[in-house]
């Protein structure tokens, strides 16, 4: 691969970059313009709140995908930076024992209000682990793998 091919590459992966944190941030706004305009938003459907997540979720994994294969295509001296970091911070956080809400969405791509829907649940509660009432909510990534399971929830 010649140098003019390489920097197009590097080029395309900048601004896919750029783009899914503008997506990201888009979605986040539309979401939250969506919830100011239901004044109480517990009267979003489930429904809309997942659609709008799932969106959102599937919208930043296909650009995760599509950068990852184009900083494959580069050799090793000219991979991104920012594309290895943002893979080894995923690789780190699959590593751990428990999780937050945030490594949570970033593992499973599942967002804060799907997770609190299972939480929430009669039955088949998503497992989590809250020390005070109110408080940090993590997770035995164990647990959540084997709920996933139970759930007929493909990963």
């Amino acid at each position: 691969m010649d140098n003019k091919e390489k920097a197009v590459i590097k080029a395309v992966i900048e601004t896919l970059m750029k783009d899914r944190q503008k997506e990201f941030s888009i979605n986040a706004n539309k979401f939250a313009m969506l919830r100011e305009n239901h004044r109480n938003h517990h009267l979003l459907s489930d429904l809309e709140k997942e659609l709008i997540s799932k969106k959102k979720n599937d919208l930043i994994s296909e650009f995760d995908n599509t950068i990852k294969k184009l900083n494959e295509l580069l050799d090793l001296e000219d991979r991104s930076l920012d594309v290895k970091e943002f893979e080894l911070n995923i690789k780190e956080i699959q590593d751990k024992k428990y999780i937050n809400v945030k490594e949570f969405q970033l593992v499973y791509g599942y967002s804060p209000e799907w997770q609190k829907n299972r939480r929430s649940r009669m039955y088949n509660t998503l497992p989590y682990i809250q020390t005070v009432e109110g408080g940090k909510i993590t997770y035995n990534v164990k647990d959540v793998n084997i709920w996933f399971e139970n759930e007929n929830i493909v990963l």
